[in-house]
C-alpha cells in the first residue's frame, strides 16, 4: 500500500456501486485508527481508519455527502462521503485555508482539499513496497476512557497518541456528539444504555435483561462457533441456550469469556449484560468501510426508540425514512443512518428476535468497550477465516496481520 509514487487501488463497498480506482499518497507510513467520540459515532464502529489520496476520486456517483460540522469560511471543515445504497464508508475530504490567505476577501478561492479512502474498501493496491509491513497507531484512544479496541490491539511502539493529526493528512477539527437527553428518571439513569449516530437522527437505548430477553431462540453467532469448522446441529444451538444473555462484570477479568448456561424465567435477574463479539467478515467489512465491525446481540424487546414509538422495537412501527435499509443477501438486512451514515442493526429473518447492535453507538459512562453492559466474546473473532477474503496481495496480508494483533490482544488480556 506504499511506494516512492504512489499506488494505484481498488475499491469497492458492499453492493458495488462505488467500484473504482483511486491513486494513494506516496506517503510509507502506518495507518491511524482514529478512537475519537465523533469517529465512532459517524461510523458505528469503535474506531475509523483511511489512508491519504494523491488526488479526488474520479467519481462520487452513488455517494452522499455528509458534513462533520457546519460550513464556514476559514474554518476547517471535513466532510464524509458514504453509499447511499448500502451504507458503506468511502471517503473523507478535510478542507481548510492557509493563514495567508485567511485574511483575503477571495479566500473561498483558495480553498485546500486533502481526500483520504476509508481502508476497509480497499481490495488491491498496485506497486505494493515489499519492504514497508504496514502497522497501525492509535489515536485519539483518551476519548474512549477505557481505550476502547485499542486495548487489544497495541501498536508497533505498544503506546497510544492522542494526536489530532492523520496520515498525510492536515489536521481536522471536528465536532464531538452531543449526549441526548434521557427522558427517564435518574433513579432509571443505571437501567438504560443510549446509544445515537453523529447527527442524531438516530436515537434509542437499551434496557437490562428482562423476563421477555430469555423468550426468542437463536443459533450461535460465529464469534463463539466457527460456522465453517463446527456443524450446523452445534451451531443451531440445539438446547436453546440463552447465550445473548450474561451476568455482572466480574470484580476480576478472566481470560476466558464465561458460557450461560440455560436458563428459566426465575433467574432472570442475575443477568444484566449482553454478549458482544467482534467480526472481520468481507459483509461487514465492505458494508461500513472499515476493518472491525463489533456486534452486541440484544434482543428486540430491550432496545427502545423511546422518542419515536414506545415499546420493543418494531421496525415496521418506526417512522418511513428513518433508518435506510439494506438486504445485503435474502433475508439479511442491514440498516444505517441516511444522514451521516452509521452502521446502527443487522438482522435476519430466521433471527428476527435477537438483533445485532453496533457497539461504536453507544454512549457509556464506563468507556466505548461499555463492559458494564456488555461481555465481550474474547475466544474468537467472527469469521477470521475469511479475513483475505476479497482482497489481494498487500491488503489481504494487512488484514492478516490486524486480526492477528486482535486476536493475541482479547485472549492475552
Amino acid at each position: 500500500m506504499s511506494t516512492e509514487t504512489g499506488s494505484k487501488a481498488t475499491i469497492s463497498c458492499l453492493c458495488g456501486s462505488i467500484r473504482q480506482t483511486v491513486t494513494l499518497s506516496p506517503v510509507d507510513t502506518d495507518i491511524v485508527f482514529c478512537h475519537c467520540t465523533a469517529c465512532r459515532h459517524m461510523s458505528g464502529q469503535l474506531f475509523t481508519s483511511y489512508v491519504a489520496l494523491s488526488s479526488a476520486p474520479t467519481s462520487l456517483v452513488s455517494l452522499k455527502k455528509y458534513n462533520s460540522g457546519p460550513d464556514h469560511p476559514n474554518l476547517e471543515t471535513t466532510c464524509y462521503y458514504f453509499c447511499s445504497t448500502c451504507g458503506c464508508h468511502v471517503f473523507q475530504r478535510s478542507s481548510y485555508y492557509s493563514d495567508s490567505d485567511a485574511s483575503n476577501d477571495d479566500s473561498n478561492d483558495k480553498e485546500q482539499f486533502e481526500w483520504s479512502v476509508a481502508t476497509g474498501v480497499i481490495t488491491s493496491s498496485e506497486n505494493d513496497n515489499p519492504n514497508h509491513r504496514i502497522q497501525w497507531q492509535h489515536q485519539k484512544a483518551d476519548d474512549t476512557k477505557d481505550l476502547g479496541l485499542s486495548l487489544w490491539l497495541p501498536s508497533a511502539s505498544n503506546s497510544t497518541s492522542t494526536s489530532t493529526s492523520n496520515i498525510g493528512q492536515k489536521a481536522t477539527k471536528i465536532p464531538d456528539i452531543i449526549t441526548v437527553p434521557n427522558t427517564r428518571n435518574t433513579k432509571d439513569l443505571n437501567n438504560i444504555f443510549p446509544a445515537a449516530c453523529h447527527c442524531k437522527r438516530i436515537s434509542f437505548h437499551l434496557t437490562r435483561p428482562s423476563q421477555a430477553s430469555i423468550l426468542p431462540h437463536r443459533g450461535y453467532p460465529d464469534a463463539m462457533y466457527s460456522y465453517a469448522a463446527e456443524p450446523e446441529r452445534l451451531t443451531s444451538n440445539p438446547h436453546d441456550e440463552k447465550w445473548w444473555l450474561r451476568g455482572p462484570e466480574p470484580q476480576c477479568t478472566s481470560s476466558t469469556s464465561s458460557r450461560t448456561p440455560p436458563l428459566g424465567v426465575e433467574s432472570i435477574t442475575s443477568f444484566t449484560r449482553y454478549f458482544t463479539g467482534a467480526c472481520v467478515c468481507k459483509s461487514c467489512r465492505l458494508a461500513s468501510g472499515f476493518e472491525i465491525q463489533c456486534w452486541a446481540f440484544v434482543p428486540r424487546c430491550n432496545i427502545q426508540f423511546a422518542s419515536v414509538v414506545e415499546g420493543t422495537l418494531d421496525f415496521d412501527a418506526l417512522p418511513p425514512g428513518l433508518l435506510k435499509r439494506y438486504e445485503s443477501s435474502p433475508g439479511v438486512w442491514r440498516e444505517f443512518c441516511p444522514t451521516c451514515g452509521a452502521t446502527v442493526f443487522y438482522h435476519a429473518e430466521k433471527a428476527k428476535d435477537v438483533i445485532d447492535v453496533s457497539v461504536g453507538l453507544f454512549d457509556g459512562d464506563r468507556g466505548a468497550r461499555a463492559e458494564d453492559w456488555l461481555e465481550w466474546g474474547r475466544e474468537r473473532v467472527s469469521y477470521a477465516e475469511e479475513v483475505r477474503e476479497g482482497r489481494k496481495d498487500g491488503m489481504a496480508d494487512w488484514a492478516e496481520r490486524l486480526l492477528k494483533g486482535l486476536e493475541e490482544g482479547m485472549k492475552g488480556s
